[in-house]
């Protein structure tokens, strides 16, 4: 049983787990507040149960009271489905939609395990990690926050996919420039108003430097601004309210503009793609540590999204550019953070404590 949902950041991971377990032959069940995702998992062939929790979000005592009953509730709707379909070993993807899935199965003696993707646990995981068997990290900085003798570093699973068209041909369909330096700015599965808004200011700066051309990818709902936001842009560009495969993107790209969440720092390393990161300020700030990590590896550029300005952007974007960090980065930080074995290795820790 896989516990995740509420967003694509800790559902992502328990999916690629799921794919590797039923191909070695376990029935995998999905159990969280899984929204519209539940529909897609049933159409991959999983079981999903759904639960109703909210998390807490600090907008008062009226809503985190009414969030700690949802999520006691859950607890107790959680309690009955692992009573029902009695599974050897439950593990938990972090967030609220894990917390209740995971507290049952400790009150109900189910062997569980934690992921956590970023480098700083979020607080279901803090609290979580004092019971649970075991404990797996993708950051070999995330070690720090919890008993040594719990944690294993696994990784944390990504699928960015497999490139649709080489570099070339896929500037031939894009009618780019093999002759131009590329630029792809996106902001997660969401998409990110903050660096839509501001990015295309960044263009005029970079042209007077470097020949560049960008690829952008919006997030749902959001191509119409970004249209009307380039309306004024003097370099060739492509824009995109979403694209399958990412791999395809980040294989075309020689700096990339994003935000750091743990899978997106993580696809980075799989593709050895120099880029400049701005966290996302909320939610804990646990994206500014993952960024540090490929800061202090000396493979990125970071901005505080406080301090983020068309001419700090343009900047340490063409620090990238003049000097693109060495393939030896890449490749050591590659093996320190299992990016290419990842799904497979926290698979079998989790297969290991049932």
């Amino acid at each position: 049983m896989l516990a995740a949902g509420g967003t694509a950041g800790h559902l992502g991971p328990a999916v690629e787990v799921a794919r590797w377990l039923r191909r070695e032959g376990h029935t995998v069940t999905f159990v969280g507040v899984l929204g519209d995702n539940a529909e897609r998992l049933r159409d991959e062939g999983f079981e999903a149960r759904e639960l109703a929790a909210r998390g807490l979000q600090g907008e008062g005592v009226r809503h985190d009271l009414s969030a700690v009953l949802s999520l006691i509730k859950a607890a107790w709707q959680a309690r009955v489905i692992i009573k029902s379909v009695r599974p050897q070993v439950i593990a938990g993807f972090g967030g609220y939609a894990a917390f209740p899935v995971v507290g049952a199965a400790i009150m109900c003696g189910v062997p569980a395990v934690i992921h956590e993707q970023n480098v700083v646990p979020g607080r279901a995981n803090r609290l979580l990690g004092r019971f649970v068997r075991k404990i797996a990290v993708s950051f070999r900085e995330s070690r720090a926050h919890w008993s040594a003798g719990k944690i294993v570093v696994t990784g944390c699973p990504v699928s960015p996919g497999t490139p649709e068209h080489g570099r070339d041909d896929f500037y031939r369909k894009v009618n780019f420039s093999s002759e131009r330096k590329t630029v792809l700015v996106f902001g997660g599965s969401q998409g990110s108003q903050r660096i839509n808004n501001l990015f295309p200011a960044c263009v005029g700066p970079l042209t007077a430097r470097f020949p560049v051309q960008i690829l952008h990818v919006s997030g749902r709902g959001r191509l119409a601004e970004l249209e009307a936001a380039y309306a004024n842009v003097q370099a060739p560009y492509r824009l995109f309210e979403y694209y399958r495969p990412m791999a395809t993107l980040y294989a075309s790209a020689d700096v990339i503009v994003c935000r750091a969440g743990a899978a997106t720092v993580n696809e980075l390393v799989v593709f050895g793609k120099p880029a400049c990161l701005v966290p996302y300020p909320h939610a804990g700030g646990h994206q500014e540590f993952n960024a540090r990590v490929l800061v202090e590896a000396g493979v990125a550029q970071m901005i505080k999204d406080e301090e983020l300005t068309p001419e700090n952007l343009s900047g340490r974007i063409g620090v990238l550019l003049d000097d693109p960090p060495q393939q030896k980065n890449f490749t050591r930080l590659q093996d320190e953070m299992n990016v290419n074995n990842a799904t497979d290795t926290l698979a079998k820790e989790i297969l290991n404590t049932a």
